[in-house]
């Protein structure tokens, strides 16, 4: 996408040493944003912010920094790279491993995509897409790992629309949220065929 571009950051030391980073942005990013990224990037200390928060996916093969932004909305920026979350304080991406055992792998992948449907969520929160019970929905379901909400991104995420993915995210959240009302015949328990989703997912 011509509005996404990877930029070489250096970084000079009092003593001389020089530090590079390769970093992905995008157009309409804040400059906060970027801020905290480049901070964490180089392991700067970035003061008044929560130290542990995850601000970035960092490639274990190429190094390659992506801000959560990024993800989010070019999901295209991933590719078969492995990826740990970057924390706010440069810390984070080493508890995610080398990427040598394939269970590893995948429990990577996972914590990954709880991370980037949790941004994603308060993204469109802000928007005013989606209300805040429906947000709050969306990251308890995916912190729990929940079948139907990983499923429903990771299959939209493909299709690189993020007016899709928006609108499928959205409408898990709000059937979940549903109550049997015994006047509407059109009316169900969203929990329940919630559930009834899942495990037919995790046949």
């Amino acid at each position: 996408d011509s509005l996404v571009k990877v930029i070489r950051i250096r970084l000079v030391e009092e003593d001389g040493n020089e530090k590079s980073r390769l970093v992905t942005f995008w157009a309409g990013a804040e400059v906060n944003e970027m801020r905290e990224v480049i901070s964490a990037a180089f392991g700067l200390s970035w003061k008044d912010s929560d130290a542990s928060t995850p601000v970035a996916l960092v490639g274990h093969k190429t190094g390659l920094v992506i801000p959560l932004s990024v993800a989010c909305r070019y999901p295209k920026t991933l590719d078969d790279d492995l990826y740990g979350i970057l924390r706010l304080d440069g810390q984070g991406a080493e508890e995610y491993g080398d990427g040598d055992n394939d269970g590893d792998d995948e429990e990577m992948k996972v914590k990954n995509l709880i991370v980037l449907i949790s941004r994603f969520a308060r993204l469109l929160e802000s928007t005013g897409r989606m209300t805040p019970e429906e947000a709050k929905t969306a990251i308890n379901l995916a912190s729990k790992r929940d079948t139907v909400v990983l499923t429903a991104y990771a299959v939209a995420a493909t299709e690189q629309n993020a007016d899709h993915l928006a609108a499928l995210l959205i409408k898990v959240c709000r059937d979940y949220m549903m109550t049997k009302n015994a006047d509407d015949s059109n009316s169900f328990d969203g929990a329940t065929e919630h559930a009834v989703a899942e495990q037919l997912l995790r046949v």
